[in-house]
C-alpha cells in the first residue's frame, strides 16, 4: 500500500515512452488495443523531450537522503546488510509500477552516478528482466516481444517478492530491460 500511495503522488511517464499494446488472436492477426501508461517514482531529475519527470523527496545520488525513502525500502536495505551485501551508501532508488497487464522498459544502462551494484526487486509482481548486449543493433516492435532485442538476449526470471543484483559486466557492459510481451487471444488453450 505504501508503494501505491507513493505511485500516486510522485509517480510520472513520460510520452515518449507509452508502450502501443497489441492483441494477436488465434489466427494470428495483430489489433492494436491501445497505449499503456506505465509510471515511475525517482529522486534523480529527469527530463524526455522537453517533459520534466517528478522529482521524488529522497532525491538522488551523494544527496539521496534515507530518511526520505519508503519505510518498505529500509526494511529491504536492511534484509540485504544482514545478509552479508556490502552496499555502501545508496545512490538512486526507482520505483517502476505498471497501471496495466503490460509493462514495458527499453534497455538501458543506468547512469555511472548509480553505484557500481544494481539491485531490481520484484515487489508486487514478477516479471522477466532481459540483458542485451551494449552495442548490438537489435530487433524492433512485434519482433522484440517475439523474439526479444538480440538472439544473444539472456533473460532472468524475477519472482513477486524476490531481488536480482547485478554488478561488473552486466551492470556496466549489458544493457538491461523488460520487454512488453503479447496477449495471446486463444480459446482453444
Amino acid at each position: 500500500e505504501e508503494f501505491r500511495e507513493i505511485v500516486g503522488k510522485y509517480g510520472f511517464c513520460f510520452d515518449a515512452e507509452m508502450v502501443n499494446v497489441h492483441m494477436v488472436d488465434s489466427t494470428g492477426n495483430i489489433q492494436e488495443i491501445g497505449r499503456n501508461r506505465s509510471k515511475r517514482v525517482t529522486g534523480r531529475p529527469e527530463s524526455r523531450e522537453g517533459q520534466m519527470g517528478i522529482v521524488a523527496p529522497w532525491g538522488y545520488g551523494a544527496d539521496l537522503d534515507m530518511s526520505e525513502l519508503p519505510k518498505a525500502v529500509h526494511k529491504i536495505v536492511q534484509r540485504l546488510r544482514d545478509k552479508g551485501y556490502q552496499l555502501g551508501p545508496l545512490r538512486d532508488c526507482t520505483i517502476n509500477h505498471r497501471t496495466g497487464s503490460f509493462f514495458m522498459i527499453h534497455p538501458h544502462v543506468d547512469p555511472l552516478t548509480d553505484g557500481p551494484n544494481v539491485f531490481v526487486l520484484g515487489i508486487l509482481s514478477g516479471a522477466v528482466l532481459t540483458f542485451t548486449p551494449d552495442g548490438v543493433d537489435g530487433r524492433r516492435g512485434l519482433e522484440v516481444e517475439e523474439k526479444s532485442w538480440t538472439d544473444q538476449d539472456l533473460d532472468v526470471i524475477i519472482r513477486r517478492r524476490s531481488i536480482a543484483a547485478f554488478t561488473g559486466d552486466a551492470r556496466y557492459k549489458w544493457r538491461h530491460g523488460i520487454r512488453a510481451g503479447m496477449q495471446l487471444q486463444a480459446p482453444e488453450l
